[in-house]
């Protein structure tokens, strides 16, 4: 099981800058709630909603060079209100196939926007990226949104 850190929490816009981490079309790490929740869908793993209140962070903004300066986050901040509405189908999701393997993914659009995963026992996980509607066959995904079908 993989379990995201601090840095990739949904709402901890701060270490946004640490990540490197591009899966095809989609930037990886924390601080935007959608996307991370979308992310989580399509790997099954549980989402992280930061509520510690108070952290650090590197003053230059990636290393820690020039030392740290500290920040907190709220639990009534709009975005982690926002974080926990998202984070809770992500949870649900969690446990139906976070202890299952992954048998199957694929990129189903040529920008990578669009792209899904399948579960051990069937569950798949179809998740849109992209802004606009995607549509195959009967499956119709939401821009950025997720489905899970079996």
């Amino acid at each position: 099981m993989n379990v995201w850190w601090e840095a990739d929490s949904y709402n901890n816009p701060y270490h946004r800058t640490q990540s490197n981490r591009h899966l095809h079309a989609v930037q990886a790490g924390g601080g935007d709630p959608l996307q991370q929740s979308l992310l989580d869908a399509l790997q099954g793993t549980p989402p992280n909603v930061f509520l510690c209140g108070r952290m650090y962070r590197p003053s230059d903004g990636v290393h820690f060079k020039d030392g740290y300066d500290f920040y907190e986050i709220g639990f009534e901040d709009d975005t982690t209100q926002i974080a926990l509405q998202l984070a809770s189908p992500v949870a649900e999701l969690h446990r139906l196939v976070g202890k299952q393997q992954i048998v199957g993914y694929e990129i189903l659009t040529e920008n990578g926007q669009v792209q899904r995963t399948v579960f051990q026992d069937g569950t798949t996980v179809t998740v849109n990226f992209g802004k606009s509607n995607w549509t195959s066959g009967e499956i119709i995904v939401e821009g950025e949104s997720w489905i899970r079908s079996y």
